[in-house]
């Protein structure tokens, strides 16, 4: 089952942007070449510069969200290997607060016509994210509502993509949806929902 990585983490304080956005374009290099190398099919012949994206918001607390596509968790977790076999997150590991297995990374299975998040280099407007907790009744809400936020966006020349976050058995079911376009339509989104926990909407700009 192809899912999407999404990954955060803090940089230190003390952290310079540009070798911040050097170390990451270095990851995300080997990251990609791996990817390329034994998961082409899902690339569909198409050779992107990058194939994973990341983010950064501009308020404190400073996050940078990476986000990766992946053909299976299996895949996804071969991947760690490799990169703990070789040392790879050194480096990166150097400008960001968390020791690797602290950092915070969970896995969605989409549900939007979008398998793979947008370069959002295309679009002139920051980025919204919203996990939502839901109940078993709330999902065929967040659903109806998701799909009339993707056929809103899509007609302004944005994107909103979405899925379920894996859980292990016995968890809240976790709705994660990203939207680029002006104007507020992931909090209007959230409203219209009414869901019974509250959600965290966090704006995030791309790393360039």
């Amino acid at each position: 089952m192809a899912i999407t990585e999404l990954v955060f983490l803090h940089p230190k304080p003390s952290h310079d942007h540009l070798e911040l956005l050097e170390c990451f374009m270095e990851y995300l290099e080997s990251q990609d070449e791996w990817s390329r190398q034994h998961q082409p099919h899902i690339h569909r012949g198409e050779r992107k510069e990058n194939l994973s994206t990341l983010f950064i918001t501009t308020t404190d607390p400073l996050t940078i969200l990476m986000i990766s596509p992946w053909d299976s968790l299996q895949a996804q977790e071969e991947w760690l290997q490799f990169e703990e076999d070789e040392g790879i997150f050194k480096k990166l590991g150097q400008v960001v607060v968390e020791e690797h297995h602290d950092i915070s990374r969970f896995y969605v299975h989409p549900v939007s016509n979008l398998r793979e998040v947008p370069d959002v280099r295309d679009i002139a407007s920051p980025v919204e994210l919203c996990v939502m907790s839901t109940s078993e009744v709330e999902e065929r809400t967040v659903l109806a509502e998701f799909d009339q936020l993707d056929k809103v966006t899509l007609e302004g020349g944005g994107y909103a993509w979405g899925g379920w976050k894996l859980n292990k058995s016995g968890d809240t079911p976790k709705f994660v949806c990203l939207v680029a376009k002006g104007g507020n339509p992931l909090s209007e989104f959230v409203d219209r929902v009414g869901l019974s926990a509250p959600s965290n909407v966090r704006c995030f700009h791309p790393l360039v």
